[in-house]
């Protein structure tokens, strides 16, 4: 949680039901971009099933965590990328997956840093398509409350405005088609192959 966000502090501080969660921990820090944050709750964590969510995302299954261990349980080897309807792209991309300790640890880290903004879900479903691991359940409801869906009404606020500019700023989606990218992607793909079974 981002240090500023004062809001989203107090109404954890206020729920009961947070304090018993001897399995999760709150991380607050300064922001940055996600995926440097998603790297340091990885390295922080004990746990075999990685969730790749922001402060936007809203679980609306029941029993989610029961289906997302349920599909990694199909495959032996734990290598897969699991996800479900976002409300705004749903199965066509997986902005928000669940990992497996096996993906995490062949690929050391829970994605990739090369981005300033974004791009690191694309690289993400691009691997699972590569080793054919993409996994989506249609059950798994986790709305994504992003601004660019008009039809939320999700206002666009400092933070999304702020990721959107340093995005195009850095010329993230050039970057990401770049051949130096295109072959760190297939290096990603192998590591990820040498685990499967």
């Amino acid at each position: 949680m981002d240090d500023d966000d004062v809001e989203s502090f107090d109404a954890v501080i206020q729920c009961n039901e947070c304090a018993e969660m001897t399995s999760h921990w709150l991380l607050v820090a300064p922001r940055v971009i996600p995926c440097k944050r998603w790297n340091d709750a990885w390295r922080a964590a004990n746990g075999s099933i990685f969730g790749m969510f922001g402060d936007d995302c809203v679980f609306r299954a029941s029993g989610w965590d029961e289906m997302v261990e349920h599909a990694f349980a199909r495959y032996p080897d734990g290598i897969a990328l699991v996800y479900g309807p976002d409300g705004f792209r749903n199965q066509a991309h997986a902005s928000h997956p669940f990992l497996s300790r096996q993906w995490t640890d062949a690929l050391g880290g829970a994605t990739v840093e090369f981005f300033s903004q974004d791009w690191n879900d694309t690289w993400m479903n691009y691997l699972g398509d590569a080793v054919g691991r993409r996994h989506y359940i249609p059950e798994l409801r986790i709305q994504h409350l992003h601004p660019d869906d008009p039809s939320l009404g999700v206002p666009e606020d400092d933070t999304y405005r702020q990721n959107r500019e340093r995005c195009v700023r850095d010329r993230n989606a050039e970057r990401y088609a770049s051949t130096e990218m295109q072959q760190l992607r297939e290096q990603d793909v192998a590591r990820l192959r040498a685990v499967m079974r």
